[in-house]
This record gives C-alpha cells, sequence and structure tokens, in this order.
C-alpha cells in the first residue's frame, strides 16, 4: 500500500506492511530524506514487563511512505543498563556532529 495522505486514528504501516513502531519519536531531515525514529514498542504487551525493544529508525522522501531501516540503539543484556527492555526509555534523541560529520545516540 502506498500513502497519499496522513490518517489520523489509524494504523499506519510501513512499506513492508508492519505497524510503524517510532513512539515518543522525532523526525530529522538529513540529504533529501527524513529520518523518523522512536521507542520500538514491538514486543511491549501486557504482562510482558517489556517497556520497548530498543530504538528503530525509518526514512522516507515524502513524509508518507516509510521504509523501516532497522534498530538503531538495541535493548541492552544488563538488566542495570539503562536501554535493558525492562528501563523506561523516554524520547530517545539522536545528535550531530558537524565537525565529525557522524550521528550518535543517547
Amino acid at each position: 500500500m502506498k500513502y497519499t495522505s496522513i490518517r489520523p486514528g489509524k494504523e499506519w504501516l510501513d512499506t513492508d506492511g508492519n505497524l510503524i513502531q517510532a513512539h515518543g519519536g522525532s523526525v530529522m531531515y538529513y540529504n533529501g530524506k527524513y529520518y523518523w525514529y522512536g521507542e520500538n514498542k514491538e514486543k511491549s504487551l501486557p504482562g510482558t514487563g517489556i517497556w520497548h525493544w530498543g530504538v528503530r529508525l525509518y526514512s522516507s522522501t515524502d513524509l508518507y511512505n516509510w521504509k523501516d531501516e532497522g534498530l538503531i540503539m538495541p535493548p541492552a543484556p544488563d538488566p542495570a543498563h539503562p536501554l535493558h527492555h525492562t528501563q523506561y526509555m523516554d524520547r530517545p534523541h539522536i545528535i550531530y556532529n558537524e565537525k565529525t560529520q557522524k550521528f550518535k545516540t543517547r
């Protein structure tokens, strides 16, 4: 399915037909593409104790159709780590360093 508009209140699927998982996310524009990233909640079901499953990234050229670019911050295996799936992660951030021309997640 190819979208030609944003449909508030409706399910939004990526270009592979899966629900978009970018909760508490942000959108940035870089080199002719939009990037949407946020909390991946695909495994966050009642009773599982899973708050998030890392941070997922999507790309788009039109803001309607989003390609899943995968996990850019996977959950950490250590329960004490802030990125462990049971920890409360909220609104992840990406920082761009113009000097090094690299992105960093936090």
